[in-house]
């Protein structure tokens, strides 16, 4: 199959579903949760409701990335559909 009949079958994870199995992005996610609990413990108060905020906003823009994501995903299943 194709990954247009992949993603119109549904065997195409939904993209807040996946945990990626690389073990690069381990190693990394790792290193984030060190450098955060470092941070936690060496910030005074106030830079660490910076910190806090600014890890919010990278949040908050990862989720935006993911929810164009999946609107391209419906779009392409709407194409795919049209194709059939």
């Amino acid at each position: 199959m194709n990954i247009l009949e992949e993603l119109y079958n549904g065997n195409i994870a939904p993209f807040e579903t996946m945990v990626p199995q690389d073990r690069e992005y381990q190693l990394k996610n790792q290193e984030i949760i060190k450098l955060k609990e470092h941070f936690q413990g060496v910030l005074s108060t106030d830079n660490m409701e910076k910190f806090n905020h600014l890890n919010q906003l990278m949040q908050e823009v990862h989720y935006t990335i993911r929810q164009n994501l999946q609107l391209w995903t419906i779009l392409l299943k709407i194409e795919f559909q049209k194709v059939i």
